[in-house]
């Protein structure tokens, strides 16, 4: 997860590109993956890295 998030910060690489790159074969287990470590979705926690990102 430490590698998607870092992905997620600093690549514009989509949900479904990283997903394969961190060990995920589907979007799906990946989501369920993410939401159960973090409590969030990463479209979710990717809205509000946005978010800082233009504050």
């Amino acid at each position: 997860m430490e590698r998607a998030v870092f992905l997620m910060r600093n690549t514009d690489l989509s949900i479904e590109e990283i997903a394969p790159l961190v060990g995920y074969a589907d979007k799906s287990n990946f989501h369920r993956a993410f939401k159960s470590f973090f409590s969030t979705t990463p479209r979710v926690y990717l809205k509000g890295l946005e978010d800082k990102k233009t504050q």
